[in-house]
């Protein structure tokens, strides 16, 4: 997981396609975190930093952003 700003500013969370990972977003974070941001990304199952997963669905992508948000807030 990627964060950048303050920890008790609006969170924004971002995320990734498909073929990408939480990496593509390096950039333009730090000009959201300025304007007073908490951004937050993190690598799919299976991308970025992530380990192969067994189970890919729609479904799971869901309850993994819900961890992450509930992770974070």
């Amino acid at each position: 997981m990627c964060e950048w700003g303050d920890a008790e500013a609006p969170p924004l969370f971002l995320v990734h396609g498909g073929s990408d990972f939480a990496g593509t977003f390096d950039v333009f974070p730090p000009i959201l975190a300025a304007a007073g941001w908490r951004v937050i990304a993190w690598d799919h199952r299976g991308h970025g930093d992530s380990e192969h997963a067994p189970l890919y669905s729609w479904d799971a992508d869901v309850r993994d952003a819900l961890s992450v948000l509930d992770s974070v807030t």
